[in-house]
């Protein structure tokens, strides 16, 4: 580019990514300081069991799904938690971390997968999701895949025991992680995408759907509203694919549970059983087992 020439792509970023935002709800009241910090900054992380069903295989299994939540200090360069934030304050970011993690048996066998995101507090400053991470893991084998934000894109990694998957290193770039819906209506429903979009799929309904590219799909998302409780619809015209999550209308908007559906049938769907906080790290006797009952856990 010839000096005095002024670079225009991240203009031209920020004006896709306003095009893709336009039509963003604004139903739902800001959440104070003091209220935020006095439910996510306390020690203790979210849990919430979920049963859960799972239809591959022309079955439909039942099973149990976490989504574990709380907020921690990242690294923005290195994508890892900071153990001594106080060390490294220029490099401090403070993100809402979500750990979902399903279990099904399957006939004989388990399937386990655990998907985990990372996305910062501040998400109208920051409001694309700094890492998003998936393992799958079954009597066949495991299968991994990991993005990073990184220059107004995905860098993404995967690796698999089989063929067909897509292994290797790609970039995928100006969308958005469904993934990271999750942690945007638990920190700022408002701030959720909305109308037509670029969206990146689950990435547990990739692996399931081992023909499906991983890439930027046209997708269309609203927020809804049924008695006292909304839901923010996400449709994936080429996939005929569509995701309902239901949530809490007020602070600290708790996920009440999710259908989704493929060609008109359920893949997946979930319903919440029991919320509890608890610094689950400090359970770890064979005496805290006890403690599983409340979230449905055998």
């Amino acid at each position: 580019m010839k000096p005095g020439h002024p670079c225009i792509l991240p203009f031209l970023f920020a004006l896709l990514l306003w095009a893709g935002c336009k039509d963003k709800p604004h139903v739902f009241p800001e959440t104070s300081t003091k209220d935020f910090a006095s439910y996510w900054d306390t020690g203790e992380a979210e849990i919430t069991g979920y049963e859960a069903t799972l239809n591959i295989h022309n079955s439909t299994y039942t099973g149990t799904t976490l989504l574990i939540c709380d907020t921690e200090d990242f690294s923005r360069s290195k994508h890892v938690k900071l153990e001594a934030p106080e060390k490294h304050k220029a490099d401090v970011i403070r993100v809402m971390k979500l750990h979902t993690i399903s279990e099904w048996i399957t006939g004989l066998y388990k399937h386990s997968a655990m998907t985990s995101v990372y996305t910062p507090v501040e998400v109208t400053e920051e409001p694309h999701s700094l890492k998003l991470t998936c393992a799958v893991q079954e009597w066949n084998g495991q299968t991994y895949i990991q993005a990073d934000w990184k220059n107004n894109r995905y860098d993404f990694q995967q690796m698999s025991y089989t063929e067909p998957d897509r292994a290797g290193q790609y970039s995928l770039a100006m969308g958005w992680l469904e993934d990271e819906v999750w942690t945007k209506i638990r920190l700022a429903p408002n701030s959720l995408p909305a109308g037509k979009m670029k969206m990146i799929p689950g990435m547990l309904y990739l692996r399931y759907h081992a023909a499906v590219e991983n890439k930027m799909y046209e997708a269309n998302a609203a927020l809804t509203k049924t008695g006292d409780h909304y839901a923010y619809v996400i449709e994936y015209p080429e996939l005929h694919r569509k995701l309902s999550i239901a949530f809490e209308s007020n602070f600290p908007y708790h996920i009440l549970g999710w259908q989704e559906t493929v060609n008109g049938k359920d893949f997946t769907n979930g319903k919440r059983i029991n919320t509890i906080r608890s610094a689950f790290w400090k359970h770890d006797q064979a005496s805290d087992q006890a403690l599983r009952k409340d979230l449905g856990l055998q």
